[in-house]
Order: C-alpha cells, then structure tokens, then sequence
C-alpha cells in the first residue's frame, strides 16, 4: 500500500485491499504453493478457452480500477477481473480460484474458508458500480486442483458488507498512522521546548555566576 497522510489518499491492488490485515500474516508459498499455482494456470486456461468459444463476446483478465472515499480517505483500487461476460443485459464477473479441498462442499464452508476471495470480487463488483453500465452479476467459481472439478458461487447483496468492512479496516489504520504521526509531533515539540528550557537556565546560572565574580 501506498499512502499519503497529508492528502489523505491510498492506493493499493485490490487482492491486497481484500487479504488486508494488521499483524503478521503466513507467507505462504512452498512446494505446495508452486504446485497449486501451475495447477490453476492450467485450469484458468481450460476455462478461458471454454468461454471464449460459448461466448465470443467475453473478455479476459480485464483491469478494473477506481477510486472511493471513505471516512475521509481517498483509495484507489485497481485489480484484474478473470473473465468479463456480456449476456441480453447483464455483464457476469467470474473470477476463478483453485483450491485444494475436494468439491463440491456446502457453500457456508467455501465462505469460512476463503473470505478474502468473496471480498476481491465484492471489490471488482463495487467498483464497476461507481459508472453507469448495464445490471451486473459476480460469481466465483472454485476449482479442484487436482481433478478439475467446479463449483459456482454467485455473489449476493449481502456480500457488499465484506467490501465495506475491509474499507472501514484500512481507514482505521490510515487513522492510526496519522494519529501515531501526530503523538510523534507533539513529542519532539514538547523535546524542543525542553532544550530550549535547558539552555535558558544555563545562560542564567552562567550570568549568575559572572555577576558573584
């Protein structure tokens, strides 16, 4: 993230606004990681390719950008969305994650066990809403790494609270950092008054020494 406290603005990519935490977080990666990500290039492949010839009006990897405010703070947010498809006046966000666990599962499960993926489409979908367009619809579509099997979760009205909650997260951290910087401030103002103090008893006691002399 790149910010600026005194304009009062940030920008950031919107997968790292949606997996944005305060603290330490788990890298990651490893053999595992490696094999997971060839995996779902592979799969993301097959699907573009699927929807490209049911649908030769769908566009691929398509940036989305834009900028909200929020509590006073102005973010810019800018990410790719996988696949972008024009059906009889409706547009379909589909992004695609690859997972590990075998589908299908209940959908409660999918959400518990990836919140920030409900959130990077959340995000996709609000800010395709700050334009006028046509009526839009997200769905996230998991994949079984292993076997290639999907499933489809479509994004409701409510998913908008999770976009909502993670703004109200980075805010408070921009208001953290600003209110940090300011103690900061105050702190080496109230140090320079100290020395200035200092050095004014100093220039006394000298004077009063002279003037015993």
């Amino acid at each position: 993230m790149l910010f600026d406290l005194d304009q009062r603005t940030a920008a950031l990519g919107v997968g790292e606004f949606s997996e944005f935490a305060i603290g330490p977080r788990d890298a990651g990666g490893g053999p595992q990681g490696i094999w997971r990500a060839q995996l779902g290039t592979h799969w993301h492949r097959q699907l573009r390719e699927r929807t490209a010839g049911e649908n030769t009006a769908a566009t691929f990897e398509v940036v989305i950008e834009g900028r909200v405010v929020h509590r006073g703070w102005v973010l810019s947010l800018a990410g790719r969305i996988d696949q972008l498809i024009p059906e009889a006046g409706i547009r379909i966000l589909r992004e695609i994650k690859t997972v590990t666990r075998p589908l299908p599962v209940p959908e409660a499960e999918l959400r518990a066990a990836y919140p920030a993926y409900f959130v990077q489409l959340a995000t996709y979908l609000a800010l395709l809403r700050l334009a006028p367009g046509p009526a839009l619809r997200a769905e996230l579509l998991f994949v079984e790494a292993g076997s290639g099997l999907s499933q489809t979760v479509a994004l409701t009205p409510a998913d908008d609270l999770l976009f909502q909650a993670r703004l109200e997260a980075v805010a408070e951290f921009l208001h953290a950092r600003l209110r940090a910087r300011e103690r900061l401030r105050a702190l080496d103002f109230r140090s320079e008054e100290h020395t200035s103090e200092l050095q004014s008893l100093r220039h006394l006691v000298c004077r009063l020494l002279l003037e015993k002399k």
